[in-house]
């Protein structure tokens, strides 16, 4: 394990990222494979939305309430 995470293709395809969340705090990912000139593609990504986080915002774009 100690190999792959300082392995330097891994580390310039950032296959390996960080992610933090508000319980389990801070560990590593898995990274995206594709990669693709036009999208940013940064070594932390975004928390998952909570359960039912966006609840009321989906209901009123999709005219449900």
């Amino acid at each position: 394990m100690k190999d792959l995470f300082n392995n330097k293709q891994i580390k310039n395809r950032k296959m390996i990222i960080n992610y933090n969340d508000d319980v389990v705090k801070a560990f590593k990912v898995s990274g995206n494979p594709i990669k693709l000139s036009f999208l940013d593609d940064n070594n932390e990504t975004l928390k998952a939305p909570d359960l039912d986080e966006n609840r009321e915002y989906i209901l009123k774009h999709f005219k449900l309430t």
